[in-house]
């Protein structure tokens, strides 16, 4: 849209009048929202009624937070919070869905437009199954969430040594390439064999 309007924009000379700019002088935060933002999308091609979808997340995150939920271009919902701690909740909490759909979101920032925020990034907890017991480290978890995007936080409910049938990782993927189901891992030892882990 911005693009386009630029193109447009290009073929009309401006007037005095409209190449005037407004200069504030008031603090920035007396002009920013006082709401916290997430702006999101749901990752569909297939149509769906817009008002179920507000009506559904509104529902579902009625326990957690108020949230004012607007419908924008470009399939982008803006959801508005009254507080960062409800809106954090929220952006961290479980993989969100409508119709089987996942719904992907970015925090806003207030000096920002919503609009023009990249939603390809997204966090999501990634279980890793396969590897022998002695390889279960928060080391291991680095490395392995470092392979398959950016590693961000290891599940703080563990103590000690990740000793499970899985290791539970949050990493940042890139949700326009297909998800890894399978990971080489050529480990350190003795016969320096690969262990094909399950993602």
């Amino acid at each position: 849209m911005d693009d386009m309007m630029t193109r447009v924009a290009a073929h009309f000379a401006l007037t005095n009048e409209e190449q005037a700019e407004l200069v504030e002088q008031h603090e920035v935060k007396n002009l920013l929202t006082s709401k916290f933002l997430l702006v999101g999308k749901l990752l569909t091609r297939k149509p769906y009624n817009k008002e179920a979808f507000k009506r559904t997340m509104a529902s579902l995150w009625r326990l957690t937070a108020q949230v004012h939920i607007i419908d924008m271009e470009e399939d982008k919902f803006v959801f508005s919070f009254q507080t960062k701690a409800t809106r954090d909740t929220i952006m961290r909490g479980r993989t969100w869905t409508f119709n089987h759909s996942l719904l992907i979101m970015a925090a806003a920032n207030r000096l920002l437009d919503p609009l023009i925020i990249p939603l390809r990034n997204q966090e999501f907890w990634v279980q890793v199954k396969g590897l022998p017991l002695v390889f279960m480290t928060r080391a291991m978890e680095k490395l392995i969430g470092d392979a398959l995007g950016t590693y961000v936080v290891t599940d703080q409910s563990r103590r000690g040594e990740c000793l499970s049938i899985y290791l539970c990782i949050r990493v940042l993927l890139d949700v326009g390439r297909p998800l890894r189901r399978w990971l080489a891992v050529r480990l350190p030892n003795a016969s320096g064999m690969v262990e094909w882990v399950q993602l």
